[in-house]
């Protein structure tokens, strides 16, 4: 008889234990999603996120590459890639 009263002790004393860890448990996991949730509010949705705008292309009159208009350099309304080309052609040299 008494062992059986022991053996009900016991398993209450079990199912407290349960109960404290489960409440850790549940605990762990609601700061778990808050995290996440915090986390994904910093980052924007890829519809939101925009693009830089297309920029026109010219080609360098030395060396034909082309490049971004806002990268080239203009003299006399001829775009060049470099310093170097534009000098090279003003010289009349042909690399």
């Amino acid at each position: 008889m008494r062992l059986a009263v022991l053996r009900k002790f016991f398993w209450l004393e079990w199912l407290i234990a349960c109960e404290e860890i489960m409440k850790y448990l549940l605990l762990l996991a609601f700061l778990g999603v808050l995290w996440w949730v915090w986390k994904k509010r910093d980052e924007a949705p890829l519809s939101a996120r925009q693009s830089p705008a297309p920029e026109n292309m010219v080609v360098c009159t030395y060396c034909g590459v082309h490049l971004p208009e806002s990268d080239a350099l203009v003299d006399g309304g001829k775009p060049y890639c470099n310093a170097a080309h534009r000098d090279a052609a003003d010289s009349g040299q042909r690399g």
